[in-house]
């Protein structure tokens, strides 16, 4: 089941420089300066009001690094899905194998597959929407950014125009983590119980997943995870009506990661 600042020139730099000409005087096309494309940024009056000077460093930081990591994950998207995919696809077929269910469990178990899958396609078809719109906001300095409610390292990145936000929260090495929210990407489908293990034994392998990734959602157990072997490894000990949903993608300075959780 195991799927795999720029610098400043210093006063010495300038001598021997061109004067510049006096004003009212053309310059030649030739002779003028090449500019730029700007570098990913915010309208200053945003970003002032919201989060003050500090933030306004600490914005500007970010928005550059979110560029890079949005661009990689853009870049990376496709194959990490269909990597996910093709690993629910594989260990739910290993699993009718090694367990020789019947036809009728198979099919339940292909179709617990099938809608994972298809959740997978949504996430990726929103997902990719949203970071071609989030580049093409920073790219122009169309982003506001803003303090997060409730957590004071937390900044909200929006694109102009959108309802929608990107989440960056600082952690205690100055590392961002930056999640690109997904929305009603969820269903519900039947895993069967596979194990076919007693009550008393059920509960010592649940309390394994308890004591790690396991989650207390309001008193009902769950599981979120960007590896893709452990959805069906949970949910074999945790059998029953699954509620299946992916809620974010998050973008890390080594390449992308899709959560889903159960």
């Amino acid at each position: 089941m195991l799927c795999p600042r720029r610098a400043l020139l210093p006063p010495s730099a300038l001598n021997g420089l061109p004067v510049p000409p006096a004003r009212g005087t053309a310059v030649p096309m030739s002779s003028r300066p090449h500019r730029a494309p700007p570098e990913p940024g915010i309208r200053g009056e945003s970003m002032g009001t919201a989060i003050g000077p500090e933030g306004w460093r600490a914005g500007q930081g970010l928005l550059a690094e979110l560029h890079s990591r949005a661009q990689l994950a853009q870049s990376q998207l496709g194959n990490l899905v269909n990597g996910q995919k093709e690993c629910l696809y594989e260990a739910s077929e290993a699993i009718i194998d090694v367990f020789d269910l019947p036809a009728d469990k198979a099919d339940i178990l292909r179709d617990f597959a099938e809608k994972a899958v298809n959740l997978l396609d949504k996430a990726y078809q929103q997902a990719e929407a949203k970071l071609q719109k989030l580049l093409k906001a920073l790219e122009s300095n169309n982003v506001k950014v803003e303090l997060g409610p409730r957590a004071k390292k937390t900044l909200h990145v929006t694109p102009e125009g959108e309802r929608w936000y990107v989440s960056a929260h600082m952690v205690e090495d100055k590392r961002w983590l930056i999640s690109l929210p997904i929305y009603r990407v969820s269903a519900e489908a039947e895993f069967l119980d596979i194990l076919g293990l007693n009550s008393e034994a059920l509960y010592y392998l649940q309390a394994g997943w308890r004591a790690s990734d396991e989650l207390d959602l309001k008193g009902r157990p769950g599981m979120t995870t960007a590896q893709t072997w452990q959805v069906l490894a949970w949910t074999a000990v945790r059998p029953g009506l699954q509620h299946i949903a992916i809620r974010k993608l998050d973008l890390n300075m080594k390449g992308p990661k899709v959560f889903i959780g159960v």
